[in-house]
């Protein structure tokens, strides 16, 4: 079963990318002091068959891997389940029940918990869902 559904996640992924809507943002990366800037985006998208939503969220300063927990912000709401994007340290994937309502135009913010001396990512509003058949 699990392997069907991470099959099924997959699948789903790789064909959102030509239907999902994305809202990219650029938020100053200063973990070191610097002033290099990142870019951050993130897509919202349902996956019909799955009963699931995801919230892709994708940026040029990689996630590292750590033992520490990826955190998803939207406005007020925290979720962590969350995998990497085939094998990409560059595109996190949370998901989350279909029967949780996200506020469209919330922030969406990614973190670690514990943070450590790991920065925030800053994605901007979230985006209206699209639905992927």
């Amino acid at each position: 079963m699990t392997r069907v559904y991470v099959g099924l996640a997959c699948a789903a992924f790789l064909f959102s990318a030509a239907c999902s809507k994305e809202v990219t943002s650029r938020a100053p990366n200063v973990p070191d002091g610097g002033s290099a800037i990142e870019q951050n985006s993130v897509r919202h998208e349902r996956v019909v068959g799955l009963g699931r939503t995801q919230v892709v969220v994708s940026s040029s300063r990689p996630f590292p891997v750590r033992s520490a927990l990826a955190q998803l912000l939207v406005g007020e709401r925290v979720f962590s389940l969350s995998q990497y994007d085939s094998g990409s340290l560059n595109t996190l994937i949370f998901t989350i029940p279909d029967i949780v309502s996200l506020s469209i135009g919330a922030p969406v913010v990614v973190r670690y918990e514990p943070a450590g001396n790991t920065p925030d990512w800053a994605f901007g509003p979230l985006p209206a869902r699209v639905d992927i058949p």
